[in-house]
């Protein structure tokens, strides 16, 4: 979970991708468009290894090609294209680009990403529209799913253990099991990083390090910036620069 969008372009291997509260079966060549402060994972189903490609932007360099956001919402409304869809299409040749300049520290290396991330943005939102997303196989589990979608409703309100398990009838201790189960995180952590990523896009689009403590749900700002420096490496009024 953090502040970035990411491509995840699934190569091989044996794995299911797990996307908040649903999991997919990953095939060959599979595209998932995930936005910022939605939790994920890659699950290998055995020792083997397995590959893939990602790709992390923010809105910082997205806007560099796309001000209007019109391809991140457009392709945020589907937020996955089917493998043999993708196999067929550009997209493989466009990562091999971008593969060329990873070690390239020239002056056009930065022209050279901005180009390919827009054209590769474009034709995932054209996919997106034409074919159908993979089917995802199952919730993760009709408990936790509810969990995850009260968490997300209620992120920025006094939120703990407790009251989660009173509110869902179960005791703390089995929710607790079953929830780091499904998303491999304890509830507490999974709340202060969805909170995290939330107060650092307030503090980007303009918001003061105290407001965004209170408006993403930290009870005090002591709390908040050491939860912060230590999940982004930097404090909060780091995030200034970004704006």
């Amino acid at each position: 979970m953090h502040e970035a969008f990411e491509i995840f372009y699934y190569i091989r291997g044996n794995a299911r991708m797990n996307i908040e509260d649903r999991l997919y079966a990953l095939s060959p060549s599979d595209l998932y468009f995930i936005c910022p402060g939605r939790f994920h994972r890659a699950i290998p189903e055995s020792r083997a290894p397995y590959e893939r490609r990602v790709i992390r932007f923010d809105y910082s360099f997205s806007r560099l090609f796309d001000p209007g956001d019109l391809l991140i919402d457009a392709i945020s409304r589907f937020g996955a294209v089917n493998g043999k869809i993708v196999a067929e299409s550009s997209i493989p040749a466009l990562f091999t680009d971008l593969d060329r300049f990873i070690d390239d520290h020239s002056e056009t290396r930065r022209i050279a990403c901005i180009s390919i991330l827009s054209r590769l943005m474009i034709d995932i939102s054209k996919l997106c529209a034409e074919s159908q997303a993979p089917v995802y196989e199952s919730d993760t589990s009709e408990r936790v799913a509810s969990v995850i979608e009260y968490i997300n409703k209620n992120l920025t309100d006094d939120l703990s253990l407790d009251m989660i398990a009173s509110d869902f009838f179960v005791s703390k201790y089995y929710l607790s099991r079953i929830f780091k189960e499904s998303t491999g995180s304890s509830i507490g952590d999974f709340i202060i990083k969805k909170r995290l990523v939330l107060a650092r896009r307030l503090i980007v689009g303009g918001s003061t390090p105290g407001n965004a403590c209170i408006q993403s749900g930290f009870a005090d700002y002591s709390s908040f910036y050491k939860s912060y420096r230590k999940h982004f490496g930097l404090p909060p009024s780091a995030c200034s620069s970004l704006r």
